[in-house]
């Protein structure tokens, strides 16, 4: 569904009701999913623990806990690596880009749903490929290999945007880097799947959630400093910044554990 909602709701975009039909579709969304919660609620209510104190913290020693774990294992970088590629505005999805495109470039929104469109449909080209690859590179070298490509299209995508102003070679690269961020996720999960010991890999998978949206809190607080159309630029170079650590992370991970 990550790869597919992008691609038919900027399909949906390109009529004139898109936003409407979108809209409606969220409501109903929203809706199933408040009646199979409340099925699930009801079906294991008896299995529910009443809050208190104690447990409050228990939660707080298990986050610890968790925290501890994750750090220790050899693939911690590669983790936060996988955080990183979450700040991003130099993506086909992102608001910030959609309304820095249609402030400063007067991007119609037909354009933007088929930039939508694309950058999920080439995003899929990375399982086409992935099995014969990995054989080939190893896992941790697939990863680093995509993640690397990804700064790159990204670094593309900034001069093209800021400093030639040509759009379309921006959005492009923009769309083009999808194949190295999905290249870079599937590994990165296969990796997290493997690696991490099956005792503590829930523990591990919760703290992995937590600092990517960590990273997107802060691209969201980066973006109410930098707001205008003109310091879009800060949030371009705190992207290639950011992921460009990732990179760095992902190779230095790839090199310690060659598989």
């Amino acid at each position: 569904m990550e790869v597919t909602a992008p691609f038919f709701a900027g399909f949906i975009l390109l009529s004139t009701l898109g936003f409407e039909l979108i809209a409606l579709i969220n409501i109903l969304s929203f809706g199933a999913e408040y009646v199979l919660l409340k099925r699930i609620y009801h079906l294991y209510q008896t299995q529910l623990t009443p809050f208190s104190e104690a447990i409050n913290q228990t939660q707080n020693r298990h986050l610890l806990k968790g925290l501890k774990n994750t750090a220790a294992l050899p693939i911690f970088p590669l983790i936060i690596a996988t955080a990183t590629v979450w700040f991003t505005v130099l993506t086909p999805h992102g608001n910030l880009l959609a309304a820095h495109l249609k402030d400063y470039y007067q991007t119609p929104e037909d354009t933007l749903g088929i930039v939508r469109s694309l950058g999920a449909l080439v995003g899929i080209i990375p399982t086409l490929y992935y099995s014969h690859l990995v054989k080939n590179l190893g896992t941790f070298k697939f990863a680093a290999y995509h993640i690397t490509f990804q700064i790159i299209a990204l670094i593309v995508a900034a001069i093209a945007l800021h400093g030639v102003h040509f759009l379309w070679l921006s959005l492009a690269a923009i769309i083009i880097s999808r194949i190295g961020l999905y290249g870079f996720l599937l590994a990165a999960t296969e990796i997290t799947q493997r690696e991490v010991p099956e005792a503590i890999r829930l523990e591990v998978t919760g703290v992995s959630s937590s600092l990517k949206y960590f990273a997107s809190m802060l691209l969201y607080c980066a973006a109410i400093v930098w707001s205008s159309s003109e310091d879009f630029i800060m949030l371009s170079l705190g992207t290639i910044i950011i992921i460009g650590i990732g990179a760095f992370l992902s190779w230095k991970t790839a090199l310690k554990i060659p598989k």
